[in-house]
């Protein structure tokens, strides 16, 4: 329901009022980067990190799941894990917010669920790189 348009309208923003794409992408960014960033931190006061590559695992635990049996072609080259890794990171950054909210009526509402959709992907895909990172000491 939208306020009757005057000349001094200063009513809060109804629902459907849309979110600008750039703010949306910003917020997005901010949603994801975060967990990995605190893993990071996490994992460099745990001393777990061996080799710099080490830091993608926690941008994308989950998806190495599904790309290690790609490490058993032989010749398959180890930095293409990074490759995938960074490909369905942006695709998750990018992909829901231009898809999901852009143009719709329900802007505002479906804004804040893909934000907490990327928020915790990014938690669970970082949580479980770390854990893979730790385990790889015991």
């Amino acid at each position: 329901m939208t306020n009757p348009p005057s000349e001094h309208n200063f009513a809060p923003p109804t629902d459907d009022t849309q979110v600008p794409t750039p703010l949306v992408l910003a917020a997005s960014l901010a949603a994801m980067v975060i967990w990995p960033a605190l893993g990071i931190a996490g994992g460099m006061a745990l001393n777990v990190f061996e080799r710099p590559d080490e830091y993608g695992f926690l941008f994308g635990g989950v998806t190495m799941l599904f790309a290690w049996p790609l490490g058993f072609i032989p010749g398959f080259p180890e930095s293409a894990f990074t490759i995938v890794i960074g490909v369905v990171w942006l695709l998750m950054l990018l992909v829901p917010p231009l898809w999901w909210v852009a143009g719709r009526d329900e802007a505002r509402r479906r804004t804040i669920q893909t934000l907490v959709v990327q928020s915790v992907f990014s938690l669970v895909q970082a949580a479980l790189g770390l854990m893979m990172l730790i385990g790889k000491d015991v």
